[in-house]
């Protein structure tokens, strides 16, 4: 069993590496076909993933119709696999000067001028990786919070790929750990980007598209301890390139009462959240995800 599952993850990663070999153009056609044909209504119902996506989509969105609901399905399939080609050149500089713009970034500075680290609130949202090439570019010092796939052929490749975008990862397990270090480098100062937008077993249940989720609350807690900003910054597609949209820091409810302040401000952060995936749904890469449970 182990050795099936340790080919599989070969033929997984070689799949991975050779379709972001090509020049975008030819990976958009080689790619058209499976989009197609995944967003149509036999093979769509019956793949285990893609049902999960339009069950998402019905629970986000239940008043669309069902001709609106096959379209979006499309849409997320089409920018997913261009978000997946993009991720794996987040290291190429000339390519990010050419094709990002960003706006707001006034409002970061501000948070960084405090002293008291800064949160950055994002998302699984566009190309999202690029936020942290794009702000470790401009000379911002920044980190992340995240998990790499169970798969040890690609998690060696990403990690690969963050090392010449010269981003440092924070392992989001061991849990302690991984604590400690986004404490340290929040109190020295610096940025750290906290994606919330996914289902985390040690999360707060807490409402996101009026159904209760259990909610990443990294934002609130460090928030609380340390004083630190949390700067909402997401990034989408604008015609042919992308742009970072920096918001001004969220404020944070702060009283005697420490429990109810993390369930107000984790419910802050999801409103935000929610505001970014209606105002661009095919954008968010969560409708793949098992978010609500």
């Amino acid at each position: 069993m182990k050795q099936r599952r340790k080919e599989l993850d070969f033929i997984a990663y070689i799949f991975i590496r050779l379709a972001t070999f090509p020049p975008r153009w030819i990976y958009q056609l080689l790619t058209g076909p499976i989009i197609r044909l995944g967003s149509s209504e036999w093979i769509s119902a019956k793949i285990p993933l893609l049902r999960r996506v339009r069950n998402n989509i019905s629970i986000v969105f239940p008043e669309i119709s069902g001709a609106k609901k096959k379209i979006l399905l499309k849409q997320a399939l089409l920018k997913t696999v261009i978000g997946s080609y993009e991720s794996g050149r987040i290291y190429r500089f000339a390519w990010i000067n050419k094709s990002v713009d960003a706006v707001g970034l006034n409002y970061l500075a501000e948070a960084l001028a405090k002293g008291k680290g800064v949160i950055l609130l994002s998302a699984h949202l566009g190309s999202f990786p690029l936020i942290l090439s794009y702000l470790k570019l401009r000379g911002y010092p920044i980190r992340n919070i995240g998990r790499d796939p169970e798969n040890p052929y690609l998690a060696r490749y990403f990690e690969k790929v963050r090392e010449k975008a010269g981003i440092v990862h924070i392992p989001k397990n061991p849990i302690g750990i991984s604590v400690r270090e986004s404490m340290r480098w929040l109190l020295s100062g610096k940025v750290l980007s906290l994606p919330s937008d996914q289902y985390t077993s040690q999360g707060l249940p807490v409402f996101f598209f009026g159904r209760m989720a259990r909610t990443p609350t990294g934002p609130a807690v460090f928030s609380r301890r340390l004083g630190c900003a949390v700067v909402p910054v997401s990034i989408v597609r604008r015609g042919p390139k992308h742009l970072i949209r920096v918001e001004p820091a969220l404020l944070m409810s702060r009283s005697e009462d420490q429990e109810k302040d993390i369930r107000d401000n984790t419910t802050r952060c999801n409103q935000v959240i929610e505001k970014w995936v209606r105002e661009d749904p095919a954008e968010w890469f969560g409708w793949f995800t098992r978010r609500f449970r």
